[in-house]
């Protein structure tokens, strides 16, 4: 009969071990409890360890996609001067243009574009002036209290390109346009002006147009009033 004084079985298996063996050879456990509660804890470790490693590259290159913050402003607009633009989005933006139209209208309609065709960078402002006659405005007057049919009357001479007329649209909130609004007084004569920035964002295949509401206003060369 062979001796087996040597030999323990193994706390997992049950196989035949050599009582001095720390592992079985067989299912490679460790002999004592705590190694292999060490053992197991480690696993975990290494286990959770993977899962975090992941969800941080989940979120990482998911932002963009599920948290993207979009929000580009038009911090002033108007065709005297220009517009500003400010990217606060969490990406680059791409802006293409910014349009204003006469509202309302079908005949004697234009839409004054100004064109940027730029990318700007997140956290930075974007400014372009519309192009003017110098000085033109220098010599013509601001209408204002008259008629509605005296009015319509100078709105077409403007878009028909009278050299005695000119036109200036402009964006509500533009800091100019509230400045004429209070200098010019409840008699300015207005057209409502509608418009809008396009441009694109972030993983967008087609372009985000952002309206904007305004007015405008009409310059001669005699003085109404």
């Amino acid at each position: 009969m062979p001796d087996t004084s040597h030999l323990t079985q193994c706390v997992a298996c049950r196989h035949s071990i050599p009582k001095n063996a720390s592992i079985c050879s067989v299912c490679r456990s460790y002999q004592h409890a705590w190694q292999n509660w060490l053992q197991y804890l480690s696993g975990m470790a290494a286990l959770l360890l993977l899962i975090a490693s992941a969800i941080t590259w989940l979120v990482g290159n998911a932002r963009s996609y599920l948290w993207y913050r979009d929000d580009v402003r038009v911090m002033a607009a108007n065709t005297h001067t220009g517009a500003v633009v400010w990217n606060r989005s969490d990406g680059d933006v791409f802006l293409s243009r910014l349009v204003f139209y006469m509202a309302g209208r079908t005949n004697d309609w234009i839409a004054p574009t100004l064109i940027f065709e730029e990318k700007l960078s997140t956290g930075q402002f974007a400014r372009k002036d519309f192009p003017k006659a110098e000085g033109k405005k220098d010599r013509l007057f601001l209408v204002r209290g008259v008629s509605a049919i005296e009015f319509e009357a100078d709105i077409v001479q403007a878009v028909n390109g009278d050299a005695c007329y000119d036109l200036d649209f402009y964006e509500n909130s533009d800091p100019s346009a509230l400045e004429l609004i209070q200098m010019a007084g409840p008699t300015l004569n207005k057209f409502p002006v509608n418009g809008y920035l396009q441009y694109w964002g972030i993983n967008r295949s087609d372009p985000i147009k952002l309206p904007l509401l305004g007015f405008g206003v009409v310059y001669r060369c005699s003085n109404p009033k």
